[in-house]
């Protein structure tokens, strides 16, 4: 059983859910549940470019710091009254900041959400970069929307050119 649960949280639909197992799993287990969110800092390149940006990175800095707290708030709504709860906002990848709370040595358990699409093409989830976590790490998967079609990957992609690539390779023999 695990009685001491550390859930990565954003404002998506995969965290909510990821928050919701964590739930579960805590009033089963009577534990206590870690919410942690990593605000993004703001790119240095923004502010080196030749078109001028309307705020400074200092007010950029607090309103990322002000999304990290409203995603905490409102996964703590989400949170029963008798779960105790700890909060934690840190700063920079999200990946890096649930190591690092892992690798401390109070939680028992990390649960992530991951999307069912990536957002950027060179960017590995979370649940991924945890691998070498010093503790377990539950990855709970975003569920497609109604309707939806699940990606699948082919095997082979490149289509027959002529009739004759058409035919299976083994004849069959009489």
């Amino acid at each position: 059983m695990f009685h001491r649960i550390l859930v990565g949280l954003d404002d998506s639909p995969a965290a909510c859910r990821a928050l919701e197992r964590a739930i579960e799993l805590a009033q089963e287990g009577h534990g206590r549940i870690g919410l942690l969110t990593s605000a993004p800092r703001p790119a240095s390149v923004i502010w080196a470019g030749p078109i001028a940006v309307p705020q400074s990175r200092a007010g950029m800095c607090a309103q990322l710091d002000e999304w990290g707290c409203r995603c905490i708030e409102a996964a703590l709504s989400a949170v029963p009254a008798e779960v105790p709860v700890t909060k934690l906002l840190t700063h920079g990848d999200p990946a890096e900041a649930l190591a690092r709370e892992a690798e401390s040595g109070a939680w028992d358990l990390v649960v992530v959400g991951q999307a069912s699409r990536r957002r950027l093409p060179f960017q590995r989830p979370v649940g991924e970069r945890l691998r070498d976590a010093a503790v377990p790490v539950l990855v709970v998967h975003e569920e497609p929307a109604p309707g939806e079609k699940t990606a699948r990957r082919r095997l082979w992609s490149r289509k027959p050119k002529s009739p004759l690539e058409r035919l299976p390779t083994r004849l069959p023999v009489e």
